[in-house]
């Protein structure tokens, strides 16, 4: 599962949630290394055995892109994308917009939930 924007605060709190329950977490950051990476460690510490950081601005629909092509290229596929970074208040961001065919269930902190269907890349 990927979290955006989960070196910090509420993507931070979810990926911790998710890791605890053994998920497969892809840490997402654009400038917060050092929270990603420790992050990362906590999480393999604590059930998510396979936890990565990947750098992506998600507000650049290509750097969006990437984050999902490194996501399935580690993981096969992407199950679960929590788009926590770079909502406006419209509710929908262009790495959204990219992201609806990337995994099964799409959620975003704005509580709206996207069924998509499953591409694997």
């Amino acid at each position: 599962m990927i979290v955006t924007g989960s070196a910090r605060g509420i993507g931070r709190a979810i990926a911790e949630e998710m890791g605890r329950g053994g998920a497969k977490v892809v840490v997402n950051y654009s400038k917060s290394k050092g929270p990603a990476e420790d992050l990362v460690a906590q999480l393999r510490e604590t059930g998510s055995l396979q936890a990565v950081a990947i750098q992506a601005d998600v507000s650049d629909a290509a750097q969006a892109a990437r984050l999902i092509e490194e996501t399935c290229s580690q993981f096969g596929r992407i199950d679960v994308l929590v788009n926590n970074a770079g909502i406006p208040s419209t509710g929908l961001s262009c790495a959204s917009i990219v992201f609806l065919g990337a995994a099964s269930l799409v959620v975003l902190t704005t509580l709206l939930v996207l069924p998509c269907p499953c591409v694997l890349l």
